[in-house]
């Protein structure tokens, strides 16, 4: 038997293998730490910032907290 697991952003799927290569099962649930953000994630790309993945999750909550950023 094989195994293996996919650790995503969005989920972790786990998926077993006969030792012929048949498929025998798989599991799919979301990633937790992505569910605890979605809220914040969602508000980032409503503010444009959407290409800047973890970068915007950031920026909404300084924005949340009223936190300027230093300039280098």
């Amino acid at each position: 038997m094989r195994i293996g697991i996919d650790l995503g952003g969005t989920k972790i799927e786990a998926l077993a293998l006969s030792a012929d290569g048949q498929e025998l099962r798989r599991i799919r649930v979301p990633t937790p730490i992505f569910n605890a953000t979605k809220g914040i994630y969602i508000k980032a790309m409503k503010s444009g910032l959407g290409g800047r993945d973890t970068a915007a999750v950031c920026a909404v909550l300084e924005k949340m907290a009223k936190v300027r950023r230093r300039k280098r």
